[in-house]
C-alpha cells in the first residue's frame, strides 16, 4: 500500500457453523476428486526405482556370469571337467 491510501472497511459477515460445515463438505468433495486425479499420474519415484534397480543388479548379474565363464574356463584347462 502506497502512502496516503486510505483503508476501506469491510462489513463484517455472519458466519455460523452451518456455513462452516458447508463448506467444508465441499472442500472434502473436491479432495475426493484431486486425490482421484492425482492416481492417474504416473508415479515417476517408482520408475525410477525401477531403472536403478535394473542399473545396479545388471552389473553384479555380469560379474557373475563373468566368473561362472572364468571357473569353467579354469577347471576345462585343469583336467577337473
Amino acid at each position: 500500500m502506497s502512502e496516503g491510501q486510505a483503508i476501506t472497511a469491510v462489513p463484517a459477515a455472519q458466519v455460523t457453523i452451518v456455513d462452516v460445515f458447508a463448506k467444508q463438505v465441499e472442500m472434502g468433495s473436491q479432495l475426493a476428486i484431486i486425490s482421484e486425479q492425482l492416481k492417474a499420474i504416473p508415479d515417476h519415484e517408482q520408475r525410477i526405482r525401477s531403472l536403478e534397480k535394473w542399473k545396479y543388479s545388471l552389473p553384479t548379474a555380469m560379474l557373475a556370469g563373468l566368473g561362472s565363464l572364468a571357473l569353467s574356463a579354469w577347471a576345462i584347462l585343469h583336467g577337473h571337467g
